[in-house]
């Protein structure tokens, strides 16, 4: 099974013959596949195109129109996989990649790359679930330039017994700039004990 789509947009607006206020220009695409029915894969992209100049009213009949065009353009890309765990102790993972950059009149330029993924392991009816993901930003001008790097490990174990649900596992962050690295650590613990049935429930977090 596919599914595919197309969309393109365009928005103008003009103060007089001699001046275009804004325009506003978009082409986005997607497409995807279900290589089987607990498989599906899909890619999409875009690019957009953004003019303005800025205007100032200095009384209700003198109009002020900035002359200096402000062009931003930004492209973005993405790909994503997922498997869905077929059976009760099946395995699941899904994984991305993503990346976007933009760029106001070949001045400000930032690139962003984003890509990771998640294994899912079910265990006796219990769900494990371990994300990664690795993100990368830069930015750079006439007058500065950094980058930026953030790695996330963030897995989660869910204990199902009916009445009683655990939820253990911890958030990880290892940043890294032009400036500075750190490291972030935080445990997490979610229990959740039904009382009443559909009426009362006692939660305690972490």
């Amino acid at each position: 099974q596919m599914d595919y789509g197309i969309y393109a947009k365009h928005l103008s607006g003009q103060y007089d013959s001699a001046h275009q206020i804004f325009s506003d220009n978009t082409v986005k695409g997607h497409f995807g596949y279900h290589i089987t029915p607990n498989q599906m894969f899909s890619v999409e992209a875009g690019y957009e195109r953004n003019r303005n100049n800025f205007v100032q009213r200095t009384s209700p009949y003198v109009l002020n129109i900035d002359s200096t065009k402000n062009i931003y353009n930004y492209m973005h890309g993405a790909a994503f996989y997922e498997r869905g765990a077929p059976s009760k102790d099946g395995f699941g993972f899904n994984g991305n990649l993503q990346y976007h950059f933009q760029n106001k009149q070949n001045a400000n330029k930032e690139n962003f790359i984003s890509m990771g993924g998640s294994v899912q392991k079910s265990i006796r009816g219990h769900e494990l679930n371990a994300p990664v993901q690795f993100s990368h930003l830069s930015f750079g001008s006439d007058s500065a330039a950094y980058k930026r790097l953030f790695i996330d490990v963030n897995p989660r174990y869910f204990l199902d017994y009916n009445r009683l649900k655990l939820n253990v596992g911890f958030n990880s962050t290892i940043f890294h700039d032009s400036a500075d690295s750190r490291f972030y650590f935080y445990p997490v613990v979610d229990f959740k004990m039904v009382l009443v049935e559909n009426k009362l429930m006692a939660h305690i977090g972490l």
